[in-house]
Order: structure tokens, then sequence, then C-alpha cells
């Protein structure tokens, strides 16, 4: 999306308490129950590259995916030696296969169909080695989106201010619209300057997506909340973890 090019910095930013830590072990957590040892795992919409970071860190080798010019310049400059390319989840296609793509942060939303969502599987699927995993996430199902809803928030690092005002609602059965707008205060001077982002969510049905995961031949498993444990409530976040026959 072209607002992620032009401020990728700044929405990196406004996102910056959310907790990689723990969605990183949820990860790792999975490769234990599966007793997975990946040699290689591709990051698939991987954005400035936290959740790779935090996995280089514990010794994985990580290759970064993402369709933004300006998220893959901040994955570049937060993760210098992690390889990159620039490729659209629904036509991965690398040369050498990964034994996992994780695929995080609601980023299946932006896809716009169940078509979109299978031509995803199947590219994730060819570029997988046999027993290889899929971990992806979503909290925006028909159950969890608001007919309406409003969030604000503020981040102040250095010299840079920024406000963030969401919202979101409902166009249809499965499309919602989000409109965020971002009043940035930057330098010593404290210039303001305002930006704004409108785009749609798809929004899924789960019973839909399971269908189409077994049509492709995956075995799958459900999560919640980051957590192999965790019970289903509501507004959790949904961890599918399929594994390629």
């Amino acid at each position: 999306m072209k607002m992620y090019n032009e401020m990728a910095k700044y929405v990196d930013l406004t996102y910056s308490t959310k907790d990689y830590a723990k969605e990183v072990k949820f990860i790792t957590d999975i490769f234990r129950k599966y007793q997975a040892k990946p040699k290689l795992i591709y990051d698939v919409a991987c954005g400035s590259g936290n959740h790779s970071k935090l996995l280089i860190a514990k010794g994985y080798r990580v290759i970064g995916v993402d369709s933004n010019k300006g998220m893959l310049k901040l994955a570049r400059q937060n993760v210098p030696k992690m390889p990159v390319f620039q490729q659209d989840m629904r036509t991965l296609n690398i040369k050498e296969k990964a034994d996992c793509i994780i695929t995080m942060f609601n980023a299946i939303n932006h896809l716009t169909s169940y078509t979109d969502f299978e031509r995803m599987l199947r590219a994730y699927k060819n570029n997988l080695n046999e027993g290889g995993l899929i971990i992806f996430d979503t909290m925006f199902d028909q159950r969890n989106w608001h007919k309406e809803f409003w969030n604000s928030k503020t981040i102040k690092k250095g010299n840079l201010i920024i406000g963030k005002v969401d919202r979101s609602y409902r166009q249809s059965k499965n499309r919602g619209f989000v409109h965020q707008v971002y009043v940035i205060f930057e330098g010593k001077q404290k210039k303001c300057k305002i930006m704004e982002s409108k785009y749609n969510n798809f929004i899924y049905e789960l019973p839909k997506m399971n269908k189409i995961i077994m049509k492709l031949g995956f075995k799958h498993n459900i999560y919640y909340n980051f957590s192999i444990t965790a019970k289903r409530t509501s507004g959790c976040f949904y961890l599918f973890v399929l594994q390629k026959a």
C-alpha cells in the first residue's frame, strides 16, 4: 500500500509496544510441539523484520519477504544480515525451499478474497519442504470484527511524536474498511504533518478457511492468543498451524 512506502517508519513506530517476544515464543513452542527443527524460515509480510530479528537471535536462519519497498528498507536497517525479497505472498517463489513460513500481524486480512487466500496457501505449499510448517495469525473474522470501532494512541521517541486515530467499520459481510489518520510532530521545531490511509480488510469465516486448508491437503490446528494452551475467547487472535503432508 502507498501509505507504507511513504511513512513506513511512522507506521512501524506506532506498533513498537507490540509484544513480538511473546509471538516468537509461540512460534518456537510450536517447533517443539511438532518436533520441528527448521533450517530455513521465510517471514512473509515481514514488515520491518521484528519477528525475524528475534528468530535470528535464537539461531534460526530467516529470509524476509514483503511486497512493500518502504518496509523492506526498514527490515534491511533493522536486520542487516537477513536476505530480503520483494514479492507478493500470493505468488511467492524463492529458489531455496523453507521448512517453515510465518505470516504474522493480520497480514492475511490484506488479501481480498478466499481465492487469494487459496492462492497464497498454494504458493506457500510449493515453497515448503515435506513436513514443513505454515504459521499465520488473524484476529479479524466474522466474530471479532465490530460493526464500528474507534481507537487512538500516542507514541513519543526522541524528537518524534505521533498521534494516531483508527476508525474501522463493516462495509459488507466479508469487507471491512479501515481509516487511519496520523498527526506527526518531528524534529526540534516539532513541525507538524498529517497523513492518512484508507484500505480494506477481508473478514474471514473460519469454516471456509478450514475448508480451503483441507482441500489443499494440509494437516492443521488452530491455537489462540499466542499460546499452546489458551482457550478461544471474544476478541482473541487465531493462530493457524498448517503442516505439509
